[in-house]
């Protein structure tokens, strides 16, 4: 019997399992610590269009206190002054120094696009590395602004080595 590969299956995934309801999956605070101590992120305003919980909006705040961090999610999932609202909606135009989110990976490039509308300065996406791969974004990429590419793995106990 001959098996149909996928990309998925190529990456390692799994095609059996259900999405969780509204993409909600949080982005753990020390892969947004990781990317910080990185990259120079810096600003005065930073929006955060798929806040959820907070995870990347408070990490933001741990690196620059004396910013604004605004949020916005289609659901209220607690983060403290959310605005509940579409990303897409006409009436949500937040302009800020930076957007930093992990937004749903099917519609990460619509938006990497509109964030780049709204953004002064960058533009920084937590994505799957798979988002690199694909005929249908080899032309979008030649014009893309994309500067930097960070691969993080989560850090295990058994990874770590004592120096």
């Amino acid at each position: 019997m001959k098996k149909n590969l996928t990309g998925t299956s190529l990456a390692g995934g799994s095609v059996n399992y259900e999405r969780v309801e509204n993409d909600f999956y949080a982005t753990d605070k020390n892969s947004v610590r990781d990317l910080f101590n990185n990259h120079h992120i810096v600003g005065n305003s930073f929006y955060e269009p798929c806040v959820g919980q907070g995870h990347i909006a408070n990490v933001i705040k741990e690196f620059n206190p004396t910013a604004t961090v605004t949020g916005s999610d289609l659901v209220d999932r607690g983060y403290d002054g959310v605005i509940v609202s579409d990303f897409f909606s006409n009436e949500l135009q937040i302009k800020a120094d930076w957007i930093v989110t992990n937004p749903p990976y099917s519609m990460a490039k619509e938006f990497i696009d509109k964030s780049l509308t709204l953004a002064n300065t960058g533009v920084a996406m937590f994505l799957k590395i798979q988002f690199l791969e694909g005929q249908a974004r080899k032309d979008w990429f030649k014009n893309s602004p994309l500067k930097y590419v960070y691969v993080f793995k989560e850090n295990k106990e058994e990874d770590q080595v004592d120096e």
